[in-house]
C-alpha cells in the first residue's frame, strides 16, 4: 500500500465517521397562541375550579359555546403562518394526571407539535399551567425543514368564569453542541491512520 492510497483511505474514513447533520435545517422561532376551553372534573361536569379538572375542551365548539384558538404572533419559520389562523387542537386533554395525546396536540398551516411529556407546573383554583416537551414537524417538504425538537408551554386561566389560554412554542435549541463528539472521531480516524502507517512499515 502506497502512501497515496494510505491518504485515501484515511479521508474517506475520516468523511465516514463525521456526523451527517451538521447542516440540518432545524425550524427557528416562536409561535404563540390563545383560544377558548372549558375544564370538566371526573363526573364530566363543568368546573371552573382547575384543582378538579380532570380534562380540558378546545374549541371552535358552538354547542358548549367554546371560542377557537387563533395564532397570535409567529416568528422565524412560524412567519410565514397567518395571524388569526385557525389552529386544530387535540381535545379533550387529559390533565389530572396529564397525559400527552397520542397525536398532535396543535396543527396549523404546515406545521404541527407531537408531545412526547406533559407535565403539570402550576395548578390553582383560578390557574393551570401546563409544559411539554415533543417534535415539531413540517408538512410542507418544499421548506427542506426537519423534525425539531421544542418546548411548549400553555396557560388556562378560568377567572370570574372567563376560560381562556394561551401557549407558546418554540425550538429548544437550534445548535447544539456536540460536547467533543467530533473531535473524538477525528481522532480515531487519524488514530486507525497511524495503524495502517505501522502496518505498512511493519512488512
Amino acid at each position: 500500500m502506497n502512501k497515496k492510497t494510505i491518504l485515501k483511505a484515511a479521508g474517506v474514513l475520516v468523511l465516514g465517521l463525521l456526523p451527517l447533520n451538521i447542516n440540518a435545517n432545524l425550524i427557528t422561532g416562536t409561535l404563540s397562541m390563545s383560544g377558548g376551553y372549558k375544564a370538566y372534573d371526573s363526573n364530566n361536569q363543568l368546573t371552573s375550579d382547575l384543582t378538579t379538572a380532570d380534562y380540558l375542551l378546545f374549541g371552535p365548539d358552538t354547542t358548549f359555546g367554546i371560542a377557537a384558538t387563533k395564532v397570535t404572533s409567529g416568528t422565524g419559520s412560524f412567519s410565514v403562518v397567518p395571524r388569526l389562523s385557525t389552529v386544530t387542537m387535540a381535545t379533550p386533554l387529559q390533565v389530572n394526571p396529564s397525559v400527552a395525546p397520542l397525536g398532535a396536540i396543535w396543527t396549523v398551516s404546515t406545521f404541527s407539535l407531537t408531545l412526547s411529556q406533559l407535565i403539570t407546573s402550576t395548578d390553582t383554583s383560578g390557574s393551570l399551567i401546563l409544559q411539554g416537551i415533543g417534535v415539531l414537524h413540517d408538512s410542507n417538504a418544499l421548506s427542506g425543514n426537519e423534525d425539531t425538537t421544542a418546548s411548549w408551554t400553555a396557560t388556562f386561566n378560568a377567572l370570574s368564569g372567563q376560560f381562556s389560554w394561551n401557549s407558546s412554542t418554540g425550538p429548544i435549541s437550534t445548535s447544539v453542541p456536540d460536547g467533543g463528539s467530533t473531535l473524538m472521531l477525528l481522532g480515531s480516524a487519524f488514530g486507525a491512520l497511524a495503524t495502517m502507517v505501522q502496518l505498512r512499515r511493519a512488512k
